[in-house]
């Protein structure tokens, strides 16, 4: 059933109630039956058999999504394993796309080793313990070396064992492979959005149009992207998860909006899904109803497998409200779940730096550096939290060593600036917050400190330009109003 198999009513059911029937009573009383009365029973057997055979030939018909999963996961093994590839290991977190996958593997004999979280025995792929998230397997893959190719089946996070995903094809991998990774249109899948009678053909359907969806907006056409994931939403029709992934990929595209309409959807096809709620919490946290996401969050953790990131987050939303107490209670039982969660590392850091205790803050802060080194965040985070304690020679030793990972990184730019600024170099700050807003012109803050800077440089007609700009984005508030006297003191 879950292979959307065409005649499963004609050959699987007519098999299985003879089998039973057998089964039951046993083939030496039947025999024994039929030896006593032959005229009645012998005929009325051939008639039953060949009434088995006639609504098994009456069943078959023809189907439009006949050979959908078979495409859809074939395309899956040639997407994960490149021809001089000794051994491949495809890692699935829950995907429809796994089954399909784990039926080739297993039983077609494909090249391919298929790991699915929570259902494989991890034995088979070579694990040492039953991991719990898809990131652990990513950095045993890495760290352990035992196969030559790993790929993923989605959704899978940005950033796994501290390397981009990309997409290959109808799976995932790691920046840095040599496997070639192409469109997923490159492939012929038939049946998509044929007749999918079934959950599980629907369920799938969604799953490969979701795929598209991002890698359309991973190319950038962002109206492809979005054709997509309506297809998507409209296949799966009340799949909680489908509307929840969904909801995310349409939040990438700016379409807020829509965002919503889809986490509500996902809620009223679940109203215990805890991913819809705690989709629906992320929304209200950016759009600033932080009590709304307060209370979603609770919901989220109720019957949650993995409630360590949802706890994470509310550690976040109570640092909104500067009830650091409960923020770092909250990031404490994210870490006591998940040692390894880089975000909860930097809240509680953040939140400890923000009630005192500085030493035991920069040791969190070091600590989500260690494990995602290659990502600009946790050096952002200790920079910038040094230049709030006026340690600025760390501060710039911190952005430093991040913009060695990704030199173009606004936010390390912009602390770059700022402690160049607060030690009296406006020319050296005006450098690096100049490339901060290139980087990303809606980084306010950076934009404000170039006026100072050019202001202290005496360069008046750029900063009347730089306070002219911040102006026009900037909220009410003490910032925005030391900017407008700043620039009536230029006279602009």
């Amino acid at each position: 059933s879950a292979y959307n198999i065409p005649d499963i009513d004609g050959h699987i059911f007519p098999a299985l109630v003879p089998a039973g029937v057998f089964a039951a009573l046993g083939t030496g009383f039947l025999a024994a039956r039929l030896g006593e009365a032959r005229r009645v029973l012998r005929p009325a057997v051939l008639v039953a058999v060949s009434l088995v055979f006639v609504a098994n030939a009456a069943t078959l018909e023809r189907r439009r999504d006949e050979w959908f999963a078979r495409d859809y996961a074939t395309a899956a093994v040639e997407s994960a394993r490149s021809p001089e590839a000794d051994s491949t290991l495809v890692i699935g977190s829950g995907s429809a796309l796994d089954y399909p996958l784990l039926y080739l593997a297993l039983v077609e004999r494909v090249p391919v080793r298929v790991f699915v979280l929570g259902a494989s025995n991890p034995a088979y792929a070579g694990l040492p313990a039953n991991p719990r998230y898809v990131d652990e397997c990513a950095r045993w893959a890495l760290e352990e070396r035992k196969v030559s190719e790993v790929a993923f089946t989605g959704p899978v996070p940005r950033v796994l064992a501290g390397r981009d995903t990309r997409i290959c094809g109808m799976v995932y991998g790691l920046e840095g492979d040599d496997r070639e990774c192409v469109p997923p249109g490159r492939f012929d899948v038939r049946g998509h959005d044929g007749d999918a009678r079934d959950f599980n053909s629907r369920l799938l359907s969604g799953t490969y149009h979701l795929h598209n969806a991002r890698w359309h907006l991973a190319a950038g056409d962002t109206a492809a992207a979005r054709t997509s994931v309506l297809r998507a939403m409209e296949t799966a029709g009340g799949d909680a998860g489908t509307q929840v992934y969904a909801s995310r990929l349409l939040l990438d595209m700016g379409l807020v909006r829509e965002s919503f309409r889809a986490a509500e959807k996902a809620l009223e096809a679940d109203p215990y899904s805890f991913e819809a709620h705690d989709m629906l919490a992320s929304l209200y946290y950016m759009g600033g109803g932080v009590d709304r996401a307060i209370a979603e969050y609770e919901e989220a953790l109720r019957g949650n497998p993995h409630p360590a990131p949802v706890y994470s987050n509310l550690g976040n939303a109570y640092s909104k409200k500067r009830d650091y107490v409960k923020a770092m209670s909250c990031y404490r039982e994210a870490l006591r779940l998940d040692s390894t969660m880089v975000n909860a590392h930097i809240g509680l850091g953040l939140a400890l730096g923000r009630t005192g205790d500085t030493d035991l803050a920069l040791e969190h802060l070091r600590a989500a550096r260690d494990l995602q080194p290659h990502s600009p965040r946790p050096y952002h985070a200790e920079a910038a939290l040094l230049v709030g304690l006026d340690r600025y020679d760390e501060a710039l030793a911190a952005a430093r060593a991040g913009l060695a990972v990704e030199p173009e990184d606004a936010g390390l730019l912009s602390d770059m600036g700022l402690a160049f600024l607060r030690t009296d170099r406006p020319d050296s700050a005006a450098a690096y917050l100049r490339r901060a807003v290139e980087a990303d012109p809606r980084l306010l803050a950076a934009r404000g400190n170039l006026a100072v800077a050019y202001e202290r440089m005496g360069d008046e007609a750029r900063a009347r330009e730089e306070y002219r700009k911040y102006l026009e984005a900037a909220p009410p508030g003490p910032a925005r109003d030391r900017a407008a006297a700043a620039l009536d003191r230029l006279g602009g």
